[in-house]
């Protein structure tokens, strides 16, 4: 674990957890949304490795084909829901795409220093993890709840709520840092929230689902609890190996446990119940 600390440096750091994401939030996005379509699996697979590509062979410009995939998802989505355009949970539907197409822009922009917003390559890329693992994946899972018959309609208000904190904090941080500073205290426990009410929306019914909801719950704890003794207690170290300790504890476990197992824990209840 120190050698991958050493010779990766943060930007590395960060599209190893991207690229983990863009692995992750299109196998739930064809199972959530889009009736396990062939040819978005297709369309993924061969997008994914052009970027892998792109990322180790140093050809930015390649990247490109991420922010096509993920219009294809959008353009997909569009054709199964051409039918349900007045409806509302359509119009909510829309956001985990939309804000697919936002993080693949931002990590293109990471990839080829455009500065969106005014963000560097790291903001990009930090941007662009935001932009997945919250409104891609997160944001797919609470509104499958609220899609189920189980599932609580509150959850699309819930969805909008961290859509709209979610750019608040985006055009603060090189606008308004009041502004900015109120949408995180906002973003930072509504997130948390919405997550442990939609694992109690569905009753989930086989083992594996209930187990995985309930880790869900505990590392979320867990994370709340890091990142209560990091604000309030002064000894909290606050860096390892040369990296903020809190990007990488709490973002690791919130990106690579918390959010996959709340997903996996709906799509084993989704299954068994279908």
């Amino acid at each position: 674990m120190t050698l991958i600390f050493y010779f990766m440096n943060e930007n590395s750091l960060l599209l190893a957890v991207l690229t983990f994401g863009y692995g992750l939030a299109p196998f739930f996005t064809n199972r959530f949304f889009l009736k396990n379509s062939k040819i978005y699996s297709v369309f993924h697979f061969i997008s994914f490795l052009l970027i892998l590509l792109a990322i180790f062979f140093r050809i930015p410009k390649l990247t490109v084909v991420w922010p096509i995939f993920c219009g294809l998802g959008l353009v997909l989505f569009c054709k199964i829901q051409k039918t349900n355009f007045k409806q509302l949970q359509t119009w909510i539907g829309f956001l985990p795409f939309g804000f697919s197409l936002l993080s693949s822009l931002w990590f293109y922009c990471g990839q080829n220093e455009c500065h969106l917003l005014g963000y560097n390559e790291t903001w990009s890329y930090y941007a662009a993890i935001h932009g997945c693992f919250i409104g891609w994946l997160f944001l797919s899972g609470i509104i499958s709840v609220s899609n189920h018959p189980e599932g609580s309609k509150k959850t699309l208000i819930e969805s909008l709520g961290i859509v709209i904190l979610f750019l608040l904090i985006a055009l603060g941080i090189y606008g308004n840092p009041i502004l900015k500073k109120i949408a995180v205290v906002g973003f930072s426990f509504l997130v948390p929230y919405t997550l442990w009410v939609a694992t109690k929306e569905i009753r989930n019914q086989n083992r594996v689902s209930l187990i995985l909801a309930n880790c869900s719950r505990l590392f979320l704890c867990f994370t709340f609890l890091l990142a209560l003794v990091h604000e309030f207690y002064i000894g909290f170290p606050k860096f390892i190996y040369g990296y903020p300790l809190m990007v990488i504890l709490h973002g690791g476990i919130n990106a690579f446990l918390v959010i996959p197992c709340f997903l996996f824990s709906l799509l084993f209840a989704k299954e068994e119940s279908t």
